[in-house]
This record gives structure tokens, sequence and C-alpha cells, in this order.
């Protein structure tokens, strides 16, 4: 496994990794798991997109979550070893007040990044990708303006097409090298 981290990946769970949304059931790409700690519950999970992040790991992309489930770490622990990553160093962001999460134009996840890419002066100069379901206009041009490659996926449908994968792994990997 590559150590030297070469670029960051901001990452939400429920509406990217989670299609919570989803009134039908997923495709063959996806399978239902319950976790266990604390209560039970069923996300849906993909190994593809789980085989793609690995793929992402080994050549230097740092997971950074950027997801509500920061709030339980004990479940998102979980998820992540049922999937057999360790993702180590376990990087989060710190939500900030949850009424910045009422605020139009935003999904209430910039402030924690704004915050952990301050503690975090090393990275500066990286590649970076945010995917959330959540993204709102005010996330964008802030996404933009700090050349963070942005990408909303559909809650219902999570992270599911090879083009947005290929996407991201053009802007964190190969248009860097």
């Amino acid at each position: 496994m590559n150590t030297e981290i070469k670029s960051l990946l901001f990452l939400d769970v429920d509406g990217v990794l989670n299609p919570w949304m989803s009134k039908t059931e997923a495709d063959s790409n996806w399978t239902v798991i319950t976790l266990k700690e604390h209560t039970y519950m069923n996300v849906w999970i993909s190994w593809m997109v789980f085989g793609w992040l690995e793929d992402l790991i080994e050549h230097g992309t740092q997971i950074v979550w950027a997801t509500t489930w920061v709030d339980t770490p004990d479940r998102l622990k979980e998820y992540i070893r049922h999937l057999g990553f360790s993702f180590h160093p376990y990087e989060a962001i710190h939500l900030k007040t949850a009424d910045y999460f009422d605020v139009p134009g935003n999904c209430g996840k910039l402030p924690g990044i704004i915050e952990w890419l301050q503690q975090h002066p090393q990275y500066k100069d990286l590649p970076k990708a945010w995917i959330d379901d959540e993204l709102g206009v005010d996330d964008k041009l802030w996404a933009a303006a700090n050349n963070v490659y942005a990408l909303k996926t559909d809650p219902a449908k999570g992270l599911h097409k090879i083009e947005q994968m290929i996407t991201v792994t053009e802007h964190l990997i190969y248009d860097n090298e």
C-alpha cells in the first residue's frame, strides 16, 4: 500500500456510498449489509465502488470522511471495517454548528472541510475532490475557486456510474502526475 499522500478525497456516505433514498432494489452492483454497532441499521454498498476506492488509496489518495456519520464514529468505523478497509490514518472533518445545515446553498460540511484543510497545510497543493449528494451552489462555488473537483450524486442511486469514477480518478491521479 502506498503511504505517500498524493491527493485528497472528501467523501460522504449517505447518498454517495449508501443510496439511502432508493425506493427499489439496487442493481447487481449493490449489496445490503447490516451494521450492528449500537443499533441495527441496513445500508447498501457497492463492491465496484469500494474496489475503485481501494485503487485510489493504492495510488496515494487519502480518504477524508465528510459525512454526518462522523457524529457516530463507531458506526462509521464498523462500516469501514466491514469492507476490509483500514484507511489509516482515519481522517474525518468536524461538523460545525447544526445551524449551517439550514443555510440554503450548501450541504453543511464546508466549514468542517475548510477547518480540516487549515489544520493540514501540508496538503494545500494536492489535488482534491469532494463527493456528496447534497452539494449546493455555495459548496460548488468554493470548490471551483479552490480547484477542488466537486461531484454531486443522486441520493437514490449513489456513486454508481463508471464515468463519475473515471472523472474523479483523472482529477486526483492522472491530471496531476
